[in-house]
């Protein structure tokens, strides 16, 4: 059995939106990592193919895209991990590697640490040529993420969940905010090893040199083949406090939960209303959703037969 999970942002998701082009970019996403498990293939391989497809996409908040820092620059961060191991890598502050998530690989397998950032990461990605693709930072920033900055500049308001600038005029956190934009991808391959990615350009004009959860193991992201692969999307501030991912693995090791009971109480009883989602699988590829916003852009399938797309939970 094989299973893998994505998801490209959580939030207020207005219904009245043209749902095609997501179902589209999450359906290639989906394929990257079916094409890899199916193929028996690592569950690594698979979520990191996963969200390299969706770092492409500029309608997602991760790569090309992201949302713009209070200097107007996109500042990329990314994380990995394999459950079988506990092996993980982690970059933030990057500004020229156009995929974030395989750089955050080759910290996991090539150096002794765990995390760089800022100009550490990107003296590394130096190291790596033919690996890593490097871009000018104006490759991330597109219309739509120009216009939305600008529009914040005048509205004079800064470090936003929402990555949608048609859901002006922006609120607060808690009080139904636009869509939170975070992308991941989580998967169980062949072997029983589950293994997650995550990736986001985190908040609109974010303090430069703000880190979210996104690259922080055990708070966007975790995997252990004791448990299972989580990946997180919503406001991240609140994803570090609860210490997110780590708290679902440790109510499954050390509270003897369930997969979708850990995921319900971290979900519906720790986090806050509106603060997002997580996507799950677990060593016997069963896939568990949740999320406590209006809307999360997630896909899903396994090698049962089964497939889906979901934004809204009643839809």
């Amino acid at each position: 059995m094989w299973a893998v999970a994505v998801h490209g942002g959580a939030g207020v998701v207005s219904k009245s939106i043209d749902t095609l082009p997501y179902v589209e970019g999450l359906d290639s996403a989906l394929n990257c990592g079916i094409k890899r498990l199916a193929s028996k293939g690592s569950a690594l391989e698979a979520v990191v193919d996963a969200v390299e497809s969706l770092e492409d996409n500029e309608l997602f908040n991760a790569g090309r895209g992201s949302v713009l820092t209070e200097d107007g620059v996109a500042e990329l961060e990314a994380s990995v991990m394999e459950g079988k191991d506990l092996r993980c890598g982690a970059v933030c502050g990057l500004k020229t590697v156009k995929n974030p998530v395989k750089l955050a690989r080759l910290v996991m397998q090539e150096t002794p640490h765990i995390f760089l950032g800022f100009e550490a990461a990107e003296k590394f990605a130096d190291k790596f040529p033919q690996a890593i693709e490097r871009v000018s930072n104006s490759y991330f920033i597109t219309e739509r993420r120009m216009k939305q900055f600008q529009e914040a500049m005048a509205a004079n308001q800064s470090n936003l969940i929402d990555h949608s600038y048609n859901a002006f005029p922006y609120k607060e956190p808690g009080s139904g905010g636009g869509e939170k934009g975070t992308v991941g991808a989580v998967a169980c391959d062949i072997y029983g090893n589950v293994a997650c990615a995550t990736s986001t350009g985190g908040k609109t004009r974010k303090w430069s040199g703000r880190i979210g959860d996104t690259p922080v193991i055990g708070a966007g992201s975790y995997a252990s083949n004791n448990s299972g692969a989580f990946s997180c999307t919503g406001h991240g501030e609140e994803f570090l406090r609860n210490n997110a991912a780590g708290f679902v693995s440790a109510a499954m090791e050390v509270g003897k939960l369930s997969l979708k009971d850990a995921v319900y109480e971290l979900v519906h009883n720790r986090l806050k209303p509106d603060d997002g989602g997580i996507i799950a699988v677990s060593p016997t590829a069963e896939i568990v959703v949740d999320f406590n916003s209006l809307g999360m852009f997630h896909a899903f399938a396994d090698s049962s037969g089964t497939r889906g797309f979901k934004i809204w939970h009643d839809i």
